[in-house]
């Protein structure tokens, strides 16, 4: 669940929703910003959330019920339940594999676009077609992705797709230059 500590005001059930519109996780937080940026440090998965949808409950236990029920039914990739009762994130694979996977993907892709596979300024295939050609998982196509996103290699763009060499914007009006 979100928190540790037992909080009992105004709690946040959060949906993290793919590009496709796939729901990859439900959680409970009374402070969702600070708990997502804990899911952007250790959740393999991060990339692939395009969208953060939150539902406000006045009460913690009425966000816990909600959470339950969201999971059971909606069943998000990321999530199970616990035989024990509790509920836990499935990464389904260990962080430093599916760093290793995103590694290889962004390798393979900067080798693509060397060789010219792919044009500048045109938009990259989406994420099932490379994860077909690289015979990796759609979760490392994102993670690689992601990685070349952070070394400013490319630029991705939710809705619209991922286009390198990256475009610049304009620090005052964001708008592409």
């Amino acid at each position: 669940m979100g928190t540790t500590a037992p909080f009992h005001g105004p709690t946040c059930l959060y949906r993290l929703v793919d590009a496709n519109g796939t729901l990859l996780y439900v959680g409970i937080s009374n402070a969702p910003k600070e708990r997502w940026k804990q899911h952007a440090a250790d959740k393999p998965w991060w990339p692939l959330v395009a969208t953060r949808v939150e539902e406000w409950c006045l009460e913690r236990g009425n966000a816990e019920k909600a959470e339950r029920v969201a999971r059971e039914v909606e069943k998000p990739r990321f999530n199970c339940i616990n035989p024990a009762g509790g509920v836990e994130s499935n990464d389904q694979i260990p962080k430093e594999e599916a760093e290793a996977a995103g590694r290889r993907v962004a390798e393979r892709l900067v080798e693509d676009i060397s060789a010219g596979t792919f044009t500048p300024d045109k938009l990259l295939p989406p994420r099932p077609i490379l994860a077909a050609r690289y015979d990796e998982s759609e979760w490392a196509v994102a993670t690689g992705l992601w990685q070349l996103e952070r070394q400013k290699l490319l630029t991705r763009a939710t809705g619209t797709g991922t286009s390198w060499p990256p475009r610049r914007t304009s620090p005052t009006s964001r708008r592409r230059i």
